[in-house]
């Protein structure tokens, strides 16, 4: 196109004489002009509604990032009111197996015993009329009559706080559509403009073609201008098209981002129960954007604190909370048991962690999932907290009694005598 345009402005260069001779003749020079003029006021419409539509995208930019904010907030406060609830549920059900009320709802909902997973109507009817008593033992349930009401008048206080926080987030949700709309309104004149100014343009080639047609050294321009005509609708269809993908593209990455946002507090209550058996001190997640990064992710926060580099923990923290965050995608997805396997996890651990990291796989053991390890033989006690750990179903592939083993290895009697004695508490 800039090649074909060279050509067109020297050849115009060489007519200037009969151009101005044309204009003398009335209506077509006029009619010329007129077009043109008209053309400048839509370009200058068109470049307005353009910037106006660029301050609308940054106004929705901004009220999204308040919502983001509200959201962490809001993440918070959901936080505080799960701790106050599970208080509340501790005064009522403080002997219960924290996962009775599981059991009720599923013999309720399925009539099933779940235990075995047979139907039974009779503890359907057992549980709806005695509700005060264990529907497996008939032994009274204790309920707490304290007095709880600072814990609920508390609990009301902070959920009048999350509705504010919710109403705010709405508000300014719908506050972004109407945004939208206007957008939509200005892209709907944008696209008006461009079809009408097309109309004139054709127009202007027309009668500039005309004007040339009056030189017979001008007939060779309008092969040309036909070829400026179809590259430049040629670019603007590609223009078109990209833009469109890109909003689909866009609106599809903003969709997955609010999923994300929306169960990020759920997936961090996960990780907590993981890596804060491990760490022993308050683990939870963050979803945010650090300084200079253009896409948001996860980064553990420990003992309140946000770790961006993996730096700043130690190598068998950096262990144990990778291992902690996959598992929290296993439990977080959890429709069917999964198996996890795990490469020599006490390796480069403390001995004051060793407890901590048999506790962490002892969780994720009870969902019911299967677990893989494997361990070299060493002064560690790992293997020993692993054993003890109660309600758990263990086993042993003994690799020295299947590999070939090594001269230092077959004489090694402390080997044997850790490997036996592992076997021996198995069994």
């Amino acid at each position: 196109m800039r090649a074909i345009n060279k050509v067109l402005s020297k050849m115009k260069d060489t007519s200037i004489s009969t151009a101005h001779s044309t204009a003398n003749q009335g209506n077509p020079a006029l009619a010329l002009i007129n077009l043109k003029g008209r053309l400048e006021e839509m370009d200058a419409r068109l470049a307005s509604v353009q910037k106006e539509r660029a301050s609308k995208s940054q106004d929705i930019s901004l009220l999204q990032n308040e919502i983001n904010k509200i959201s962490l907030s809001a993440n918070d406060i959901d936080k505080q009111l799960k701790q106050i609830e599970e208080q509340l549920n501790n005064r009522i059900w403080e002997t219960l197996h924290p996962s009775y009320h599981v059991f009720i709802k599923n013999i309720q909902l399925n009539h099933i015993c779940p235990m075995c997973n047979q139907p039974n109507d009779e503890l359907v009817e057992k549980v709806t009329n005695n509700s005060n008593s264990c529907f497996a033992c008939n032994s009274p349930i204790n309920e707490n009559t304290e007095d709880d009401t600072i814990l609920r008048n508390r609990f009301n206080e902070i959920n009048i706080q999350r509705k504010t926080l919710y109403q705010s987030i709405n508000s300014k949700k719908k506050t972004i559509q109407n945004i939208e709309q206007q957008i939509i309104s200005l892209d709907s004149e944008f696209t008006k403009i461009e079809l009408e100014r097309r109309i004139i343009q054709q127009k202007v080639r027309e009668l500039e073609y005309e004007n040339a047609m009056s030189d017979n050294s001008q007939n060779s321009i309008q092969p040309f201008l036909d070829e400026v005509n179809r590259l430049t609708q040629q670019k603007e269809a590609y223009q078109k098209q990209r833009d469109e993908q890109y909003n689909i593209v866009k609106s599809i990455s903003n969709e997955i981002e609010d999923v994300i946002t929306a169960n990020v507090h759920k997936f961090s209550s996960i990780f907590a129960q993981y890596a804060g058996k491990f760490l022993g001190v308050p683990c939870e997640l963050t979803y945010i954007k650090q300084a200079g990064d253009v896409n948001k992710r996860f980064y553990p926060v420990i003992d309140g604190k946000v770790r961006f580099y993996e730096e700043e923990m130690s190598e068998s923290q950096r262990f144990f909370v990778d291992h902690s965050f996959r598992m929290s995608i296993l439990t977080f997805f959890y429709k069917t048991p999964s198996f996890y396997i795990v490469e020599t996890p006490d390796s480069s651990l403390d001995i004051s962690y060793e407890r901590n990291a048999a506790s962490v796989f002892a969780e994720f053991l009870t969902k019911p999932n299967s677990l893989i390890i494997t361990s070299n033989l060493n002064n560690s006690l790992f293997i020993e907290h692993l054993l003890d750990q109660k309600d758990i179903n263990l086993g042993i592939v003994g690799l020295l009694d299947i590999a070939k083993k090594s001269t230092i290895q077959n004489t090694s009697e402390q080997l044997k005598t850790i490997y036996h004695h592992i076997k021996n508490r198995l069994e």
